[in-house]
């Protein structure tokens, strides 16, 4: 069979198109914001960190806090009706906190749910600048004085950080982990960088505390278990505009959390991050979900090119090598800035499962009920 020449030219012109997105997505990452000397900027923060069933996350959550370099910082966790050993280990790690000196305190929520957990906190917080983090999460030891930094500015309401995952056993499935992460923060920092934020992780965030109760905080999406992060970033957007958030990506700011342990658990999560895009019922935030779900679909019916005789297959080999050279490109040059290095298969594996990935992590977050901690939305 001949290969058709509309085919043909839709695959050359995706080849070449996808080759400049990433090369976008490096320029931009590589526009790092230069770590902020150390000043006498201190504004008082609360960080604030839901706790449901984390026991096992617990002690080495307590022993990075421990390390955290920050003069004026109040940590309060707020149980969210937690049934294992979280809350006798958080009791036991406050009482050496306060043998310390730290403002170390914990709540109990009174309704269930991560927002009612974070409303909970923010109205017992003292601090001009809330941070909010999970409790899967380590830090570096200048975290908070770097990601408060740019509250110098008096017109910065919202800082957003980014968010890579620790290593899990298998080093295949960790490494894919750490690549789709790193899509996530190329895509972030893209979205920031001109001026039309998309997202934003509560893993690693800081906002003034005047703007979230002037901005009435979670009203009109508490009833969703997910999205404390977006719709947050989403409010301050249409009051104040982008110049009023800012994102920082240098790596003292990074936070790393709890990767999953298997594939169920990672489909689960992504369809559940997914299926928050509905919810902001805004014409930008569907396209920008279709955008990547469709270019994943034209590699997904690629191989139909083998099909169509020895020209077709050529533009099959270029579309795939093309793909992963510049994946590894891109996204390597991220990751070593982090630290992390994974092999050439890591990355040969994750550009070949990753459309697959996509698609069947869209279809869920439209067709399945998803659940998170034990509830389901």
């Amino acid at each position: 069979m001949l290969l058709p020449d509309w085919l043909l030219y839709l695959y050359l012109i995706y080849v070449v198109c996808y080759i400049l997105i990433f090369v976008l997505f490096n320029f931009y990452w590589r526009k790092v914001r230069p770590a902020e000397a150390v000043t006498d900027f201190t504004p008082s923060v609360s960080l604030l960190i839901p706790v449901r069933n984390e026991e096992e996350q617990l002690p080495a959550l307590i022993a990075s806090l421990e390390q955290l370099r920050y003069p004026r910082l109040q940590i309060i966790f707020t149980n969210d009706f937690s049934e294992d050993a979280s809350v006798k280990l958080l009791e036991v790690a406050i009482v050496a906190a306060h043998a310390r000196g730290a403002d170390w305190q914990l709540l109990h929520s009174t309704k269930a749910g991560k927002k009612a957990a974070q409303t909970t906190a923010l109205l017992a917080a003292t601090g001009e600048i809330i941070v909010s983090t999970d409790a899967d999460c380590r830090y570096h030891p200048e975290w908070i004085r770097q990601l408060v930094a740019p509250f110098i500015d008096p017109k910065i309401l919202l800082v957003a950080g980014p968010v890579m995952t620790l290593p899990v056993k298998s080093p295949m499935f960790s490494g894919f982990q750490q690549i789709e992460w790193s899509s996530i923060l190329l895509v972030t920092q893209l979205a920031f960088g001109l001026g039309h934020p998309l997202m934003c992780s509560g893993a690693n965030m800081a906002y003034r505390r005047a703007t979230f109760f002037e901005l009435k905080g979670y009203d009109g999406n508490s009833h969703l278990l997910s999205g404390d992060d977006e719709f947050l970033l989403k409010k301050i957007l249409r009051a104040y505009g982008p110049a009023a958030t800012t994102y920082v990506n240098h790596p003292e700011v990074l936070v790393q959390t709890a990767g999953q342990t298997s594939w169920r658990a990672l489909f689960s999560q992504r369809a559940r991050w997914a299926s928050k895009w509905t919810a902001h019922k805004n014409i930008g935030h569907t396209v920008s979900a279709l955008i990547p779900f469709c270019m994943q679909l034209l590699f997904l019916l690629s191989p139909i090119l083998l099909l169509f005789g020895p020209l077709a297959c050529l533009v099959f080999l270029m579309l795939w090598s093309s793909k992963i050279a510049i994946e590894k490109w891109v996204v390597g040059n991220l990751l070593h800035r982090f630290g992390i290095h994974l092999s050439f298969s890591i990355f040969v594996f994750s550009s070949i499962i990753h459309p697959i990935y996509i698609l069947i992590t869209g279809l869920g977050a439209v067709v399945l009920d998803w659940e998170w901690k034990g509830r389901k939305q």
